[in-house]
């Protein structure tokens, strides 16, 4: 559908449209849940921090996010 809306404009689509919600995307952080309903939902899975390394030249560690399952859910909606 929105390959024929681009065309209909005169133009083309870069590259294959995304597959129909809802979407899972990996993140540095944990996984984010995201579906278009009257609104766009997101919920983020906040499951790791990134923790600096105190050393140079050392890479960041991952750490396990929050204990709380309301630290580290987050439920957002956008227009």
């Amino acid at each position: 559908m929105r390959r024929r809306r681009v065309a209909a404009a005169g133009d083309e689509l870069a590259a294959d449209p995304v597959a129909a919600p809802p979407y899972v995307v990996v993140t540095g952080e944990g996984v984010l849940l995201r579906a278009t309903l009257d609104q766009r939902l997101l919920v983020h899975v906040r499951a790791f921090r990134l923790r600096p390394s105190p050393e140079p030249g050392t890479p960041p560690r991952y750490e396990r996010g929050a204990d709380s399952p309301a630290a580290v859910v987050a439920v957002e909606t956008t227009d």
